[in-house]
């Protein structure tokens, strides 16, 4: 039984571990999803420009 609450204990530890990870990445993602939506609104507004007929 002793070895079955060991394993218990790890796989509750590695689950804090990870947990701990996903917060990283998502603090991370953040930032980079904003630069993202501002690439994309830049994108738009070239992609715009190239549809005006030039005069």
């Amino acid at each position: 039984m002793a070895g079955v609450k060991a394993e218990v204990t790890r796989y509750n530890r590695q689950a804090d571990d990870y947990q701990a990870k996903i917060a990283r990445f998502q603090e991370q993602l953040e930032p980079l999803s904003e630069h993202a939506a501002a690439l994309r609104a830049t994108l738009a507004n070239i992609e715009s420009q190239f549809l005006v007929p030039q005069r």
